[in-house]
């Protein structure tokens, strides 16, 4: 009994730590995108910005 106890309290425990590990993968994923976004706008602005510059 206390075997079935114990194993259910750690089901339970693996259960919530792989949600919340889906969660912060889906995070950390739009952070990247939303990273990747904003170099890229600065890498047009620098391009714009420096062009007639270096030329």
């Amino acid at each position: 009994m206390r075997s079935l106890h114990k194993d259910a309290v750690y089901g339970l425990i693996e259960s919530i730590l792989k949600a919340l590990t889906s969660i912060y993968s889906d995070q950390v994923r739009e952070v990247r995108s939303l990273r990747d976004q904003i170099m890229e706008r600065d890498d047009e602005f620098l391009t714009r910005f420096f062009q007639p510059i270096l030329v």
